[in-house]
């Protein structure tokens, strides 16, 4: 895996109560959606940033599950609030991951670019729109957020549980953005893709 700015232990490497963490992951649902863009063994590698602590990988496990498990939003809007997210927070890792999961979906490349960069160009479902525009205003500046900013959520049409599950979603990714970047995580399998993407070249 690439290089990380703590020691790691990879789970061919791993003993003990990490050995049994590493496997918990595998069987998580999240690592599984993530496996599609980076293999189950690239994904699972992934958790190595954690692996000095085996609880913080069961952890890290269990709420992605909770967060991107069944719930009030589609999973397709979770992931796009993911690389709104990640993007503002400018983590190549994670915004490399989600939006190749929705280039497998088949969403367009030009969507693609417009969620990492112009929110104003997205052609999607104005309520759509207006819940990216709000996971991208807590991401910059959570603490202008105001009553208005919720109501307008609600005109648009979104109920108080899928209004905090997007809360949720967009908190997740600006924790789990500041530790991929701080601690040098790269994106895997998605990277040559995501690079030609950010380029703007047509990916087919």
């Amino acid at each position: 895996m690439n290089e990380i700015r703590i020691p790691v232990i990879t789970h061919e490497e791993a003993t003990g109560d990490l050995k049994e963490a590493y496997e918990y992951a595998r069987n998580s649902l999240y690592l599984r959606a993530m496996g599609k863009v980076n293999g189950t063994e690239g994904a699972l590698n992934y958790r190595a940033v954690f692996s000095l602590r085996p609880e913080y990988v069961r952890w890290i496990s269990d709420t992605a599950d909770v967060l991107f498990g069944p719930g009030r939003i589609s999973p397709t809007i979770k992931d796009m609030i993911a690389v709104v997210v990640s993007s503002a927070n400018r983590c190549n890792h994670c915004t490399a991951g989600h939006a190749h999961l929705l280039h497998m979906r088949g969403v367009e490349d030009a969507t693609l670019k417009s969620l990492m960069t112009n929110l104003h160009g997205l052609d999607l479902e104005s309520k759509t729109v207006e819940l990216l525009r709000f996971a991208q205003k807590m991401t910059h500046a959570a603490h202008e957020i105001t009553d208005d900013d919720v109501g307008n959520l609600r005109t648009a049409g979104w109920s108080d549980e899928q209004i905090l599950e997007a809360v949720m979603v967009a908190a997740f990714f600006s924790m789990n953005n500041r530790v991929m970047e701080t601690l040098g995580v790269k994106p895997l399998n998605g990277a040559d893709w995501y690079q030609q993407l950010t380029a703007g070249e047509s990916l087919g």
